[in-house]
């Protein structure tokens, strides 16, 4: 079952791409203050190679250049940046591309903001296109028909891209800090981030004493966050993302030397002494969690209760405790009231008619919430082949492939819910598994059948056990989280009850 936590992983390369794709411009413009021509003018036909560490490891390498392109007759301008990955999940090895390109045209405005993200013969596609006075968001994914929404125009331009790069002035001084807006196509939404110089100091670069800044890039909505060490003349030597991922800037034929592949699951596992010989069942748990700064993964409700531990460290308790019988509801539930949770989604495509009708064949007569619920969590369990996948999956995807991960697992769970009538919706954070060392990163889905209940379809559980802890709920975005805490944590177990 440990091959099914690795998603969580591929969730988080996937946002640090998107983060890097904000700050490559960074690495590529010179002292003085630019202008967006200027930026243009330095980035054409320049290639910059970048090897990929994981706590060390080399396991990858990514390339940032800037091409001229035309759009419908205009001059226009593309910002690509690739990524190659050799990863691994309990030793079974991945290769993984990652992509994003942002095409302007030379006048400054955004044309379109695309990523890419291929694994095993597996390719999704997310873009935002800009026609006129909105745009189109448009999903790719497994053969499937594309997926389209309209959205406001987005206010990202090439001189959001400038003002990233204000602070790389050298008489910036430290405290100075600059705004940009940033699409970002797998969310559909435009956020706001921000770059600090934090401070200016001397260190050594291939034996040579060279004077550098260190900066601090966030998107805050997002809670993503990722430090640089950038050079006087504007260029990014490296880029770390949490306490795991390094960028580090190397000559084309070192970057691309992949000898060592990291095992991301493992690398990333909170572990614990001793870790629970049985975890399924707990019923209630607490645990000392340290390294968690962002207030937002702190998510208390009826299950779990956070609390202030000692050292700065946080203590949460779970409780997982069925809802009584006099509490369970019954279909139909007020629509209106859960609009959100019953609402299909870009990844969960309840409206989609193969979901509709396997929906409706799993439920059948039953009115039942939680016994609907239930019999599709048994569905999904036994029906959806476990393996490790890196892709970026979708509930339609998954029901034409019958394989994957817990993301895999707990999407199609939603998609199913929701085609039913029933509420639901995506969580992630952390669970121990059987035979494991510790606390693993891990996606599953919480229903609502006259209170939240927490079921895992991965792990065959209608009640998530108690060592589920959970630190994000609802779509993608909200996930992007756990990329500033991937490999931060300490986790310690204070007391256990199976009743």
């Amino acid at each position: 079952m440990m091959a099914t936590l690795s998603l969580r992983v591929r969730a988080s390369l996937k946002r640090k791409v998107a983060a890097l794709a904000t700050l490559a411009p960074l690495a590529l413009c010179g002292a003085a203050e630019p202008t967006p021509e200027d930026v243009v003018q330095r980035l054409l036909g320049k290639r910059y190679w970048y090897g990929v560490y994981v706590q060390g490891k080399k396991s990858g390498y990514a390339l940032a250049e800037c091409r001229e392109a035309r759009v419908g007759g205009r001059a226009a301008v593309t910002m690509n940046l690739q990524m190659w990955l050799k990863l691994a999940t309990f030793g079974r090895q991945e290769d993984v591309e990652i992509a994003d390109t942002r095409t302007y045209f030379r006048t400054g405005e955004l044309h379109e903001a695309a990523c890419r993200f291929k694994s095993e013969g597996k390719e999704m596609q997310a873009t935002v296109t800009v026609r006129g006075d909105k745009a189109v968001g448009t999903m790719r994914a497994g053969g499937l028909p594309p997926q389209t929404k309209d959205l406001p125009k987005p206010a990202e331009c090439l001189r959001d891209w400038v003002t990233s790069q204000c602070l790389a002035a050298e008489a910036a001084k430290p405290g100075e800090e600059a705004t940009y807006a940033f699409v970002e196509p797998l969310t559909l939404k435009e956020y706001q981030g921000k770059v600090v110089l934090r401070e200016r100091k001397e260190i050594v670069v291939n034996g040579v004493r060279t004077r550098v800044g260190i900066f601090e890039g966030r998107i805050p909505e997002l809670g993503v966050s990722g430090d640089m060490v950038v050079d006087e003349r504007g260029l990014v030597l490296e880029q770390k993302v949490g306490q795991m991922f390094v960028l580090r800037l190397e000559p084309e034929q070192q970057a691309r030397d992949v000898r060592y592949t990291a095992d991301l699951v493992r690398l990333g596992c909170l572990r614990l002494d001793p870790a629970p010989p049985d975890p399924a069942a707990l019923r209630g748990m607490r645990f000392e969690i340290h390294g968690i700064e962002d207030s937002e993964l702190l998510v208390s409700d009826g299950r779990q209760r956070w609390s202030a531990g000692s050292g700065g460290a946080h203590v949460v308790e779970v409780v997982a405790r069925a809802v009584p019988a006099g509490r369970l509801a019954r279909l139909p539930v007020d629509r209106e009231k859960f609009a959100e949770e019953l609402s299909p989604s870009p990844f969960a495509q309840s409206d989609q008619l193969e979901i509709r009708a396997l929906a409706a064949e799993i439920v059948g007569s039953e009115r039942n919430l939680l016994a609907a619920a239930s019999r599709i969590n048994a569905w999904v369990y036994k029906n959806i082949r476990k393996v490790n996948s890196a892709a970026l999956s979708n509930a339609a995807e998954v029901l034409k492939t019958r394989e994957g991960d817990c993301l895999e697992h707990t999407v199609l769970f939603v998609a199913l819910a929701r085609a039913a009538g029933i509420p639901a919706r995506k969580v992630a954070g952390v669970t121990a598994l059987k035979g494991g060392e510790g606390l693993y990163y891990h996606a599953w889905p919480e229903v609502w059948v006259g209170d939240w209940l927490a079921m895992d379809p991965t792990l065959d559980q209608d009640l998530a056990d108690a060592t589920h802890v959970k630190f994000c709920r609802g779509g993608v975005e909200s996930f992007f989280r756990i990329v500033s805490i991937f490999g931060r944590l300490r986790a310690k177990p204070l007391d256990a009850t199976t009743e």
